[in-house]
């Protein structure tokens, strides 16, 4: 994701689904490794809304799971990492 936001003018949200992880954790956590986009906490109710319409791999963090989200759709992509090049490309495709 980090060379995804220096390649490009994608905006992302990533979202922590570990109930056991703080605000504070996040904070220091993107500081440590330079990671200047969206970060935010997943309530309870949020990862449960996830699960039910993705699957329950959506909330497994090593899946490394990805949703594209444009105006007026959204698709999963498959589970595994993915090379910056392969993240653009898809959105391009999906948006």
């Amino acid at each position: 994701m980090k060379k995804l936001h220096e390649t490009s003018n994608i905006t992302s949200v990533s979202l922590n689904v570990d109930p056991n992880e703080d605000q504070q954790q996040i904070v220091q956590h993107t500081e440590e490794n330079g990671f200047n986009w969206r970060y935010a906490v997943s309530g309870s109710s949020l990862t449960k809304s996830l699960v039910d319409e993705y699957g329950a791999s959506i909330a497994n963090p090593p899946s490394a799971p990805v949703v594209v989200v444009c105006e007026n759709t959204s698709e999963r992509l498959q589970n595994g990492v993915k090379p910056a090049s392969k993240i653009k490309n898809e959105v391009e495709r999906i948006c």
